[in-house]
């Protein structure tokens, strides 16, 4: 059973092309939109690589992009307006 680290990916892509890409890529990792331009998930080593390969090949010189360790499930008390209801933490057998 591999760990999965708690995970934010943020974007700014302004064709919109390449962001409808990104978003389905990272939604197939198991990321969640909680915010425009921005996801949440639990990401395994190899999916954060991913991630960071998926940004090498759509992102345009333009754009910016980041992955970013986060530590949502224990701040929601710091959410101002509506709280992301797909922030939990993984169950056991979701862990692969």
């Amino acid at each position: 059973m591999g760990t999965r680290d708690e995970m934010l990916a943020a974007y700014d892509v302004t064709n919109n092309k390449n962001r409808n890409k990104l978003v389905d890529q990272l939604k197939d990792l198991g990321l969640v939109p909680i915010q425009k331009s921005v996801m949440w998930g639990y990401l395994s080593k190899a999916e954060q690589s991913a991630v960071m390969r998926i940004y090498e090949e759509l992102l345009e010189k333009t754009d910016r992009a980041f992955l970013i360790r986060a530590n949502l499930t224990k701040q929601l008390n710091k959410f101002a307006g509506t709280v992301p209801t797909d922030i939990k933490e993984p169950q056991a057998y979701d862990i692969l």
